[in-house]
Order: C-alpha cells, then sequence, then structure tokens
C-alpha cells in the first residue's frame, strides 16, 4: 500500500503568500480609480465645510483637481495626518429660553460635526437633545439644507434600564429610538458595550479576507 504524507511546511508557505499579498494590498497607494469612484457616490445638496466647497463642485472638476486628489489623499495614507479644517465644526448658538434674547449669555453653543455626511447630535438630557433638534432645522432651513429624517435615530447610552415614554421630533417627524446604531462603520450599543461592535468588525474583517482570496487562485 502506498501512501502520500502531505509537506505540513507548504501549507504555512501558502499560508504567508497570502498575508504578504493581503498587506501589499492594503498598504498600496490610493488611486484614480478609487476616489473617482468616491466622488462619484458624493450626495448633492449637502452642507459644505469652512472651504465652502460643495459636492457638486467636486463633482464638476473631478478631471481637473484629480492629480492633487491623488497627491493629497496618499499624504494623508501615509502620513496619518488629516488637514485640520476636515476637523472643523459649524456653531450654533443655542437660546436657553429665558432671559434677554439680546443678551449673548443667555445663549450657549452647539457644534455640528459633518463626517462624511452624518451629522452627530449629543447631550446629556431630554430637553436639551429636543433644543439642539430644533437647532438644526432653523439651520438647514436657511441654508436649504435636508435631513434624511427616516434613516436619523435616536440612542441613550445608559448601563440601567432604558427611558420610557419619550419622544423627540424633527419637523414634527417623530424620529425612532434604537437599541444601537451604526455610525463610521461602527457599532454603537445603548449599553455602552462594544462586544458587539469588536464582533460584527471581525465579521467584516473575515468577508472582505475571504473576498481577496476568492480572487486568485489558491491551493490549500
Amino acid at each position: 500500500m502506498s501512501y502520500h504524507r502531505e509537506d505540513p511546511d507548504a501549507g504555512e508557505e501558502i499560508v504567508r503568500d497570502e498575508n504578504n499579498e493581503l498587506n501589499s494590498l492594503l498598504h498600496s497607494p490610493i488611486t484614480e480609480n478609487e476616489i473617482f469612484k468616491c466622488i462619484k457616490n458624493l450626495k448633492n445638496g449637502k452642507a459644505c465645510g469652512d472651504d465652502f466647497v460643495t459636492n457638486e463642485y467636486i463633482k464638476s472638476t473631478t478631471q481637473m483637481f484629480m492629480p492633487i486628489y491623488v497627491k493629497l489623499f496618499n499624504i494623508v495614507f501615509d502620513t496619518g495626518k488629516v488637514p485640520e479644517l476636515w476637523l472643523v465644526g459649524n456653531g450654533i448658538l443655542l437660546y436657553n429660553n429665558k432671559g434677554d434674547q439680546s443678551d449673548p449669555q443667555n445663549y450657549r453653543p452647539i457644534t455640528i460635526f459633518r463626517c462624511m455626511d452624518d451629522t452627530v447630535l449629543m447631550s446629556e438630557t431630554q430637553v436639551d437633545l429636543q433644543k439642539q433638534l430644533d437647532a438644526l432645522k432653523k439651520y438647514c432651513d436657511t441654508w436649504k439644507l435636508k435631513v434624511n429624517v427616516p434613516k436619523s435615530k435616536i440612542v441613550f447610552f445608559s448601563k440601567g434600564r432604558p427611558l420610557q415614554n419619550v419622544s423627540f421630533k424633527y419637523a414634527d417627524i417623530e424620529l425612532d429610538i434604537v437599541e444601537e446604531f451604526t455610525y463610521l462603520g461602527v457599532l454603537f450599543s445603548r449599553t455602552g458595550s462594544f462586544a458587539q461592535a469588536k464582533k460584527a468588525q471581525a465579521d467584516k474583517a473575515t468577508r472582505a479576507m475571504n473576498d481577496i482570496l476568492k480572487r486568485g487562485d489558491y491551493i490549500i
């Protein structure tokens, strides 16, 4: 009887090659094609930053500024340093509903950060959050912006019992209160636990790895 003995080193070599190929792909420079796809997915009618550059302008000048985009994003990718202007939010003065409205002391600022077409409002009280929602509505009306209300959610972060009989409205439309919400790819749970977030990230990484491996011919 004859038999074939598998070489254990061969399997390790294959895994090493796969890891090297994956690392090479993840660390490769950002390409024009990748940037073009991202620009194509930008939504019109969104607020611009303090540089006053709108998505419509970026789309209409893609070919002209593509060499600059490639150089800029690769510098950010290589150094890990983001331009300070990208981290600046727009401030709104919120009236405290008491006292002289002409007195600046009766106002307090809130900052709206726009990240990847998203807006986040944070507050420690129910009353304050509703005030922020009202201020956001006024801001959007002034600048003719639209909020996707069906996709807007409320999350209470607390390790205790969730609040009962509470509601929040934007433009007279009641917002959904949820137990968890995914923001910028990270799953945030009401209790503050990141167990589900870590599991979700691990699942994404596994799926991404499988997709990459399927692009080539591998023998294991």
